[in-house]
């Protein structure tokens, strides 16, 4: 039986997709840019910082990547502080499997001091064994390195952990781990962009504990060599 959960925190747990492209467009307004909404939809599952770096290439930007995510992120948190609500089905998701007691890691592919905020606000600060962010990881989606530094925290067989995931490239990042996805696509997620995941459903809702068993196969003990995760020092917040 699985024995590991991983959340994702942006479009599955909280709605902030439309949050962080509207953060990005404000940011790079000032050099009179304007990015399209599909561009940034497939750059949302990088690191915030690797889509800074990224945009500053591509248009040629006078500034320093670390100042353009700085430039988002005080743009990104103003707006997170607007409006900030667990979507259907979250609480009770993590109560089932805190019940059945799962271990529980969440991914949030932006710093820390966001995923803390956003922890804290929706009164879940205690409820992850596991905190991986994007400032603690050199790879973002659909590289493996969230999933496998989850994993090996964890202290667990890829086999063992099923991932929860609104994208695409979440569903990517999870097989290129060795390990199952349930894939719940957000607003901007067509549901045959979930093509590869176990299991697609409609909302954190409608998970339980059949569907999980439903999706466990004993482990392969042949996965081969995993890639290790590049983690850096843990900072005090």
């Amino acid at each position: 039986m699985f024995e590991g959960i991983i959340y994702e925190l942006d479009g599955l747990m909280v709605d902030t997709e439309l949050t962080h492209i509207r953060a990005w467009s404000e940011c790079v307004q000032k050099f009179n840019v304007e990015l399209s909404e599909n561009l940034l939809l497939d750059l949302l599952g990088k690191r915030t910082f690797d889509i800074a770096d990224y945009i500053r290439h591509r248009y040629n930007l006078p500034v320093s990547p670390i100042e353009l995510h700085e430039s988002w992120r005080e743009i990104f948190m103003q707006l997170v502080e607007e409006k900030l609500e667990p979507k259907p089905g979250l609480i009770e998701s993590l109560q089932m499997f805190k019940d059945y007691e799962f271990k529980l890691a969440i991914i949030c592919t932006g710093p820390r001091d966001y995923l803390y905020y956003v922890l804290e606000n929706l009164g879940l600060d205690e409820a992850f064994d596991v905190i991986v962010a994007g400032d603690m990881v050199q790879q973002g989606y659909p590289d493996p390195t969230f999933h496998i530094a989850c994993g090996e925290t964890f202290a667990l067989h890829p086999s063992s952990v099923l991932s929860l995931t609104c994208r695409r490239d979440g569903v990517e990042a999870a097989a290129n781990a060795g390990m199952k996805s349930i894939c719940i696509p957000g607003y901007h997620t067509p549901r045959w962009r979930a093509m590869g995941a176990s299991l697609v459903l409609s909302s954190l809702g409608e998970l339980n504990l059949s569907i999980i068993r439903s999706l466990w196969t004993e482990p392969n003990s042949d996965f081969g060599p995993r890639p290790q995760p590049q983690l850096f020092p843990h900072r005090n917040r």
